[in-house]
């Protein structure tokens, strides 16, 4: 018998996917394109420190990339099965539990390894450029390697026991959200105030720690974290691996999964908003569930606290980082709403449902309202409160400085992302945006699975490189692009998909 056969098949038909030779492509292309925009637009031609600055900006990009592919690749690839009845199918041969788990994750992680692969040549052209060592290069490769092994093990761990594509990505965003962002937080925090003991070597598991002591400059000093670390977290993606080949085994015969409208029925006694349901059906069909609600206000008032208490005990001249840890986050909220934007129709196409809604008296217009009133139901106040600590700290730091320096000066003097008193208008437009792009990408593309990544390359990417252009009024534009579009008749556009399909 061939050894792991579900691993052979799979990456068979990875291998003859057109879409696998595009993925080494448009990576290469897009680590090009990003790299040398902030060589054109950014002080970063001149100077002995321009390769290290660059390498630390584009591994940056790439470790968060890293830790959030699970989401997108394999938060679903056992759930799908479990959906549609296959799984079983593979438990009548006489395939293993690890033998199925193994062939998925590689399959799944065939993508994300070449895409890896490929921005390796780029991140090296920082080597030429001085300021990094072959030594600090290959670590840094090493570590986001390993950040991108961890992400993609959680995902399947957390689709092994999941039915729910919506609950699966939101499960998994929240862990390496954890792993990689809240517990290097708290693990410095416990620092300050004389707690490193206890908690220094549950910082190990984090892929964060991996990637910050790859550096020369914390490397030369404690090269055994960096060694520590990377077995540590590596380690714990095979606990993930062992975790989902346990959990396959007691769930792969689990009942069909409750429709949504059945889910939201059953809970219309207990949750008072579900009684503003009215006469449109759409609202309730785009419920969120409420572990969604909980990372979202979790994320926030987290990063609310703790870039308050900052405020309180970090020097004024310190405070520029929050505006670095603000992006972050922001990003991290973006992530999450696009995936959510996208859900209903990515859902509605592949299950068929939206013909059946299309055929009903909803309009267009009640469809698209529906959709924004459930976004604004659950991101409109952790928004707000991400926002809160960012103004008070722009306020803060003009009054403290007389307008002249400390954050003030650090936020305006950041050509790249508007400045610190754009940040919160164009955080706003960046979500419309997102909203408007992602809904008419998940409706009009032939892959709808494709909108929430595409949707983000398009929305955050190219005010990186259009310094003629601020960020607000790209945003505006592709947000009144996409409601124009939006306006058109959805039963014409789906008549047009299905004709065009073979």
């Amino acid at each position: 018998m061939t050894f792991l056969p579900i691993v052979e098949r799979e990456l068979r038909v990875a291998a003859r996917r057109k879409s696998t030779r595009r993925i080494r492509v448009w990576t290469t292309v897009a680590a090009i394109v990003v790299a040398g925009g902030f060589l054109l637009v950014g002080p970063l031609s001149s100077g002995t420190g321009a390769g290290g600055v660059l390498f630390q900006i584009t591994t940056g990009y790439v470790f968060v990339m890293a830790a959030v592919a699970g989401v997108f690749v394999t938060s679903d690839c056992l759930s799908e099965e479990k959906r549609a009845g296959t799984l079983e199918l593979l438990f009548l041969t006489d395939l293993h539990p690890h033998e199925i788990v193994l062939g998925k994750f590689i399959a799944r992680m065939l993508n994300p390894f070449l895409a890896w692969l490929a921005v390796l040549p780029v991140l090296a052209f920082a080597l030429l450029l001085g300021g990094v060592t072959a030594g600090e290069f290959w670590r840094v490769a090493l570590a986001l390697w390993n950040t991108l092994f961890l992400s993609l093990a959680v995902g399947v761990a957390v689709s092994a026991g999941s039915r729910d594509a919506q609950r699966a990505a939101g499960a998994v965003l929240g862990i390496m959200v954890l792993l990689a962002g809240l517990l290097p937080a708290v693990v410095i925090l416990s620092g300050g105030l004389g707690w490193t003991a206890p908690l220094g070597w549950v910082n190990w598991l984090s892929p964060f720690l991996a990637y910050r002591t790859a550096m020369d400059v914390v490397y030369s000093g404690a090269p055994s974290w960096f060694w520590n670390s990377l077995c540590a977290s590596h380690a714990f993606g095979w606990f993930w691996l062992l975790l989902a080949t346990l959990t396959i085994r007691r769930t792969w015969q689990d009942a069909p999964v409750v429709t949504k409208a059945e889910t939201v029925l059953r809970t219309a006694g207990r949750r008072a908003r579900r009684r503003r349901v009215e006469n449109n059906p759409v609202y309730w069909l785009m419920a969120a569930s409420p572990g969604l609600e909980v990372l979202v206000w979790g994320l926030a008032a987290t990063w609310a606290v703790a870039a308050l208490a900052a405020l309180q005990w970090l020097p004024e001249s310190r405070w520029s980082w929050l505006y670095v840890a603000a992006k972050g986050v922001g990003l991290l909220l973006k992530i999450i709403f696009v995936t959510q934007v996208c859900r209903f129709f990515v859902e509605a196409r592949r299950n068929g449902s939206l013909e059946m809604l299309l055929c009903t008296p909803v309009t267009n217009e009640e469809i698209i309202r529906a959709h924004w009133r459930h976004l604004r139901r659950v991101f409109l106040g952790p928004v707000l409160v991400f926002l809160l600590p960012v103004f008070l700290a722009t306020l803060l730091a003009q009054d403290f400085s007389g307008g002249g320096s400390g954050l003030w000066s650090h936020l305006l003097a950041n050509p790249w992302t508007g400045g610190g008193l754009m940040l919160i208008p164009t955080t706003v437009t960046d979500f419309l945006a997102l909203g408007g792009v992602g809904l008419w990408l998940s409706l009009s593309m032939r892959k709808p699975s494709l909108a929430p990544g595409v949707t983000v390359l398009c929305v955050l990417l190219p005010p990186l490189f259009l310094i003629f252009l601020p960020d607000f009024f790209y945003a505006v534009l592709l947000f009144v692009w996409a409601r124009e579009r939006l306006g058109r008749d959805f039963r014409q556009r789906l008549s047009e998909q299905i004709e065009r399909s073979p």
